[in-house]
């Protein structure tokens, strides 16, 4: 158990030293991080880093590696939650958490930000107007193991609020109940949740709620390519381009089809990637285009990239900023639990090349969850088709990550940092290599029966 010995021993560290909610920057000696944020390791827009204080949305992976591991470490997870209530839970029910909120320490209040100013005090009276979730969906079950009243609260209050209109199922980004940025990967969060809320509850009404909102991003796609648009709200870039933003939307319309049992969810999503893989594969370099029109299905050229927030002419696995709508991995994701579904061939060839381009390129430095990432692919893609060369190549990427990334008591979110930020990923470092070990304990097991 090679890896998750190493997964302990960070988190031996951080729940002895953190009972609850983690500073979102931690130096490799295990103390808080205080420098400057270095511009070359800015790994979000604005304040979404949460500098001088904690983002729980950013922590998800981690906590759920400690659930993974059962225990102690479950139990920290809910101390973090029961710590997380105690300091951002507004008056009416809303989580001030996400991409525009977080807790301070020096202030010991929760902050609030709208663009690149500098966070402000934020009261519990807060309405929770700029709850945004992306491209993270919340461990939920964490949340409802420990207090279902408030969840389920909270849960209602946000698909509510995200709600530009019940009606044509019309939602934004944020919780204002205005028109705004109905990116894609908002609307499948948000039709996430109502379906897992729906699976706890057997309201009705939720499912209809997640129905409405996925038929309403569906409904702009094109009638010659059925590509679909990536923001329909907005008349700017991304409602003229797709991008691999569709399979991460997917891939939560396929968690929402297992929850629900609804086809028409699997069938949507089954269009949407389709759609892409056709026009958004380049045969000749064997990758995918990050950004494609809607209308032709055509990539970019250069001189028409409108703002760094566009993709790159192909999609990189390796991407290192948010938000870029880039998502190549939840393209492989997508297809590989759409061919478990249907065995159609594009689905897990897109895959596998996917996982080529990844084998080809993953000795370079980039940032932790996109390690994690690449491990998780891989086992994914053994335990789908059990060729026995992803596992080798999942420990390969695995070794590597854990070399480049070790310097300290903790590992480092990217090769060339002296801290750990939660933006950076090591939970999803940490989930990968959970996910390894397993496959490759049982994989031990195996050969000793045979």
């Amino acid at each position: 158990m090679k890896y998750t010995d190493r997964v302990k021993t960070q988190l031996n560290l951080l729940k002895s030293k953190y009972a609850g909610m983690l500073p979102s920057e931690i130096g490799l000696d295990g103390k808080v991080y205080n420098g400057e944020r270095e511009k070359r390791f800015k790994r979000v827009y604005r304040n979404i880093d949460a500098p001088g204080g904690s983002t729980y949305y950013w922590d998800q992976p981690l906590f759920s590696v400690a659930y993974m591991l059962g225990g102690e470490y479950a139990a920290f997870a809910d101390n973090a939650f029961q710590e997380f209530l105690s300091k951002c839970l507004a008056e009416n029910g809303m989580f001030l958490w996400g991409n525009h909120y977080y807790y301070h320490e020096e202030k010991h209040c929760v902050v609030k930000f709208i663009g690149e100013e500098d966070p402000v005090r934020c009261e519990r009276s807060e309405n929770g107007n700029m709850h945004e979730l992306r491209p993270l969906m919340p461990n939920l079950d964490i949340f409802w193991k420990n207090d279902r009243e408030v969840t389920e609260r909270y849960l209602r209050n946000l698909l509510h609020m995200h709600m530009v209109s019940t009606e044509t199922g019309e939602f934004n980004r944020h919780a204002d109940e205005k028109t705004g940025y109905a990116f894609l990967e908002s609307g499948g969060i948000l039709a996430e949740i109502a379906c897992w809320l729906y699976k706890k509850t057997g309201d009705e009404a939720l499912l209809d709620l997640a129905q409405k909102i996925t038929t309403f991003s569906y409904g702009f796609r094109n009638e010659k390519t059925g590509l679909i648009e990536n923001c329909p709200t907005m008349k700017r870039w991304d409602k003229y381009y797709a991008t691999t933003e569709t399979a991460h939307w997917a891939v939560s319309l396929l968690h929402c089809f297992s929850l629900t049992g609804q086809e028409n969810f699997y069938h949507i999503a089954e269009s949407a990637v389709s759609s892409y893989i056709k026009y958004g594969y380049d045969k000749e370099n064997r990758k995918i285009y990050g950004c494609i029109r809607v209308t032709d299905g055509k990539p970019y050229e250069e001189k028409e990239r409108e703002t760094i927030y566009m993709p790159d002419k192909y999609s990189s696995p390796w991407q290192s900023y948010f938000p870029t709508h880039d998502y190549l991995f939840s393209l492989a994701e997508a297809c590989i639990l759409l061919w478990k579904y249907n065995k159609k061939p594009v689905f897990l060839f897109i895959a596998k090349e996917i996982a080529a381009q990844v084998r080809n390129e993953y000795r370079q430095k980039t940032f932790a969850d996109n390690y994690g990432r690449a491990i998780q692919l891989m086992c994914d893609l053994y335990q789908a088709v059990e060729e026995e060369s992803y596992l080798v190549f999942a420990k390969e990427i695995a070794d590597f990550a854990l070399k480049v990334l070790s310097g300290g008591v903790i590992l480092k979110g990217h090769p060339d940092k002296v801290s750990c930020a939660a933006v950076d990923g090591v939970g999803i470092l940490m989930e990968g290599l959970l996910i390894l070990d397993n496959l490759l304990d049982g994989s031990r097991k195996g050969s000793e029966e045979i």
